[in-house]
């Protein structure tokens, strides 16, 4: 038969691996010559009927032509067939003729639809496919579809290929408003539009259980099998509970390539626009304007997998966690992110007042004054973006906006680590390469709450801790063990209280043995603010290592200190460069607690501090090395040092470092180089780094402290340095003082800040730059 030939091409069109083949190969391009016709007007043959059913169930119909018009038909098809308009471009209408019945079951076979327009089924899904089923769709729509249970739109036990088509404004009680996958099956999306669907949830409780897998995926939900969005946008869908857009759960597999999902809300629970427990990729497409509770575009949860490549994450909005992606897990979850954009993502709200459950009885605003009734308005106007963090929203702040507990991860938050079989940590849970994260913001909220769960908080309040959030780019919350790696990845004008990277490790851990990570390569923090610490990073019990790291003109906000801030944390910073940043104190570095840092075969110039160090300060019973580095011209307009502070108990060693000026000494009477206190009584003895037969009497003020250090030039009028061609900082004139001066260096300097080999003469030279033998004057 004919129909048998099509059915053939249409599968070959559908696997077909060459670029676009679909533009050529389109299975449900309208068949030429019809079998037979439906026409209610016209007289009934053999190949003339007045009801699709009556056509579809005729052997030898295998293209049915159908005139337009609207058709209340309950249509059950059980064999191959292809159903399209007898006028290309013009649907035809069909309609459940019974309440509670689909206008359309596939109960068996490959069905071709052309041309075709699905609506009006309520207590029943648009389009039911049986596992036996099949359905191709071109060019069509499956609209305005009402099912109590899952699937508004599509329910496909089978498979389901859409072209061309929109799938828009179906509603379900329960979850997969668009279209719900109930088994290991396929579905695939071309050039096509999912919109406006919506997962409204069962569950009356309030809130929501959030555990629960009711209410999720408005526009696609998945228990198994695979969706595949290809240059297809799924956009404004509502989930009561996860994935405001698609909700994936295990072991279900999603892939988006050139495919936008936007402008979805999860209403109570996680991924605005993708709620992952599953596995998904993108390529070169697109999340943006969504909101949820934890991961206003993206949420991964237990061994959820997501690989996001040249992709994009533009205006995410989380009320808890996470602006633009969480992956908040107890099992083996990851998101790995290469190339795009993540930009204006934040956690925006405001919150005066801390409001029980109990208490929730209308709509709040700002200030938590009750203004209406759930019953009634359970879903308020969203909030937007506001111009400003500090500036109160200009609208009502809902129910679902008044118990937060942490303002935490306005881009990326991740959290927890498995406990494998074998008892080893593996988790890896947030890897970022290639990536712009702009314009992130956590907002100001003016109560700390703590929760046993994000889901159950309520007045629990702790007083006077004031405002707090954390990390408005990248939250690491990894207290059993655990890495955050971020690789050629740009922080940009983004805002937050502590660190717009946050890592926070286990408590109470020896800081040569911490197990949460932080791995920083080719990272670039520009124009970023806080009000506390960390512009760059703030580490809390944790390890970070950094190579390649750039600060770049942040201004941080009166008040805080320093663009990379630990506490109880190891620390190991490799070829650093910070220029022009302004801060309250030790506007580059400032370590405290037990923490142990290392600063190699960096570049610090021009930072200045409105009230203390301008360079670094290593405090409290802190230890720190500084070898191969260069400092010159930071400045401090308040007391202190203009570059290195070493207080209380801490230690700090030098070698092979410049520590001096380029332009001439600013007028504030400071130790221009140095300065380190004495003891305070703990008997843990202060090391000063300052050893050095060529330093001016003015550069080092160490008190009452123990000076050692190897190899470093402090404080000369000119350290003979100049720019290099290389762009990279400064290098040591021909005729400098730190040429071939520096003392033997450990073996991981074994080049300098721009690769060049160490040493290139008799020894290596004094400063982050080598210069090479033979290299042209100056």
């Amino acid at each position: 038969m004919k129909l048998h030939i099509s059915l053939l091409l249409a599968a070959g069109a559908a696997t077909s691996s060459t670029a676009h083949a679909e533009e050529t190969l389109r299975f449900c391009d309208p068949d030429p010559v019809a079998d037979c016709v439906v026409d209610p007007t016209a007289t009934p043959s053999a190949t003339t009927f007045h009801t699709i059913q009556a056509a579809a169930d005729t052997f030898g119909c295998g293209t049915v032509a159908i005139t337009p018009g609207v058709y209340t038909e309950d249509l059950v098809l059980t064999d191959n067939v292809r159903l399209q308009s007898t006028v290309p471009g013009t649907l035809v209408n069909l309609t459940p003729a019974t309440a509670g019945a689909s206008p359309l079951v596939v109960a068996n076979g490959i069905v071709l639809l052309t041309d075709i327009d699905i609506s009006g089924a309520v207590g029943a899904p648009g389009v039911d496919i049986s596992a036996d089923g099949w359905v191709q769709m071109c060019d069509s729509r499956v609209r305005d579809n009402s099912n109590t249970d899952d699937g508004g739109g599509f329910r496909v036990a089978g498979n389901l290929e859409v072209w061309d088509s929109e799938i828009r404004d179906n509603t379900t009680n329960a979850s997969g408003g668009g279209i719900a996958l109930l088994g290991d099956v396929f579905v695939r999306l071309i050039d096509s539009v999912l919109e406006h669907n919506q997962a409204l949830g069962t569950a009356l409780s309030f809130p929501p259980d959030p555990m629960s897998t009711d209410g999720r995926g408005g526009n696609v939900w998945a228990v198994d099998g695979s969706v595949e969005l290809t240059r297809t946008t799924v956009t404004d869908g509502f989930a009561k509970t996860h994935g405001g857009n698609m909700a994936l759960e295990a072991p279900a597999h999603g892939n988006a390539t050139e495919s936008t999902l936007s402008f979805g809300l999860a209403d109570w629970g996680s991924g605005g626009s993708l709620h992952l427990e599953g596995s998904f990729s993108a390529n070169d497409s697109t999340f943006s304007d969504s909101e949820a509770w934890v991961g206003g575009l993206i949420s991964v949860s237990g061994d959820g997998f997501g690989a996001l490549m040249g992709t994009d994450l533009l205006r995410g909005t989380a009320y808890l966690r996470g602006g633009c992606a969480a992956v908040s897990t107890t099992g083996v979850g990851r998101l790995g992110m290469s190339g795009g954009r993540a930009e204006g993502c934040r956690i925006p709200m405001e919150i005066e007042d801390v409001i029980e459950w109990g208490q929730m009885l209308g709509t709040h605003d700002a200030q938590g004054d009750p203004i209406g009734n759930p019953l009634l308005a359970p879903h308020p106007t969203p909030c937007l973006i506001p111009p400003s963090p500090q500036l109160p929203f200009p609208c009502s702040l809902g129910l679902n906006l008044v118990s937060l507990n942490r303002f935490w991860g306005a881009a990326f938050y991740a959290q927890g680590s498995a406990e494998i079989p074998d008892g080893e940590s593996t988790h890896v849970p947030l890897s970022l390469s290639q990536v712009s994260i702009i314009d992130a913001q956590a907002g100001t909220p003016s109560t700390y709450l703590t929760c046993p769960a994000w889901w159950m908080c309520g007045n629990v309040a702790i007083p006077g801790e004031g405002a707090l959030s954390f990390g408005s780019a990248v939250f690491a919350d990894l207290e059993d063990g655990g890495t955050v790696r971020l690789n050629q990845v740009g922080v940009t004008d983004s805002f937050a209280h502590m660190g717009t990277t946050y890592l926070l490790g286990m408590p109470d851990h020896d800081p040569f043995v911490q197990e949460a990570q932080l791995n920083l390569y080719d990272v670039f923090y520009m124009g970023n603010d806080v009000v506390e610490f960390g512009g760059g990073f703030f580490a809390n019990n944790g390890s970070v290592a950094g190579e390649q790291v750039m600060a770049i003109d942040n201004t941080l906000s009166p008040g805080a200190k320093s663009m990379f801030f630990a506490v109880d944390s190891f620390v190991v910073l490799g070829r650093l460069v910070a220029i022009g940043n302004t801060s309250d104190s030790a506007t580059v570095l400032h370590t405290i607690g037990s923490t142990l840092s290392y600063v190699y075969n960096s570049f610090l110039m021009g930072n200045v501090a409105r009230v203390r160090v301008g360079g670094i300060t290593f405090a409290d019973e802190s230890i720190g090395q500084i070898m191969a580095t260069t400092m010159v011209d930071n400045e401090s307009l308040g007391s202190r040092a203009h570059q290195l502070f070493v207080r209380d108990d801490a230690m700090g060693v030098l070698i092979g470092t410049a520590i001096g000026r380029v332009g001439p000494a600013p007028g504030v009477s400071l130790p221009d180089c140095a300065y380190v206190t004495p003891p305070s009584g703990s008997g843990i003895p202060v090391v000063s780094a300052v050893e050095s037969a060529d330093m001016d009497a003015s550069c080092v003020d160490t008190s009452m402290a123990n000076v050692i250090g190897s190899g470093n030039l402090l404080g000369l009028v000119s350290l003979g340095l100049v720019p290099d061609p290389s762009g990279m900082g400064l290098w040591p004139a021909a005729t400098s003082p730190l040429l071939d001066a520096a003392p033997s260096m450990p073996g991981f300097i074994a080049d300098d800040i721009s690769g060049t080999p160490r040493p290139q003469g008799v020894a290596s030279d004094i400063g982050a730059m080598e210069r090479p033998v033979g290299a042209p004057l100056p």
